[in-house]
């Protein structure tokens, strides 16, 4: 069930360690224009939202059809319903797609929220209380780190025990999962 035809997008994928079946999983192909190159076309690889929208990511474009939080339940498939006590909350789609490639899962087992933008969190928040368990994959910088300390101080209103989880320290010394996965995976290869 392979949908991509462009080798340009493969191979930006696997420079960012993402196996081509869990790009083929979560991912399509997306062809778009741009409003200042009228006639052009361009592609990308895209992580559907909520809205229906794309976050659209390539070597050269990073960029969102519109601007909205993907939920995911256990089963990988979109939702806006919460299926488990467990969530894991990322700031983008290619560090949950890391986590995936990590484990060698095709789903995550549990919910997820993808923010695809710090900017989204306020609308992700009440979804993301509705868990008791929840693992934050910020990135290690400030917006990370206020990413992580809104979602503490949110959650630590409601009345229900939650227990929250900094993942950040697992990844300490990278920018996010996916710069520690590219680092290993780069350490591990064969030299020429």
């Amino acid at each position: 069930n392979e949908q991509f035809s462009k080798p340009a997008l493969v191979e930006y994928a696997q420079s960012r360690c993402i196996s081509r079946e869990i790009l083929d999983r979560y991912c399509d192909e997306v062809t778009y224009s741009v409003s200042s190159k009228p006639g052009s076309s361009f592609f990308a690889i895209g992580f559907k939202n909520n809205s229906g929208g794309y976050v659209l990511r390539s070597k050269v474009a990073k960029i969102c059809s519109s601007s909205d939080v993907t939920t995911l339940g256990p089963d990988g498939n979109l939702t806006m319903e919460v299926n488990s006590k467990k969530v894991a909350v990322f700031e983008g789609f290619i560090d949950f797609l890391s986590l995936l490639s990590y484990n060698e899962k095709q789903e995550p087992g549990h919910d997820c929220c993808i923010l695809n933008s710090v900017s989204n969190l306020e609308k992700a928040l009440p979804w993301i209380a509705g868990h008791t368990n929840i693992m934050i994959f910020a990135d290690n910088d400030n917006a990370g780190r206020d990413t992580y300390q809104r979602i503490t101080d949110y959650v630590s209103d409601s009345a229900e025990e939650v227990c929250i989880y900094d993942m950040a320290e697992l990844y300490k010394g990278h920018k996010d999962l996916n710069d520690k996965l590219v680092d290993e995976m780069n350490e591990t290869k064969p030299s020429k």
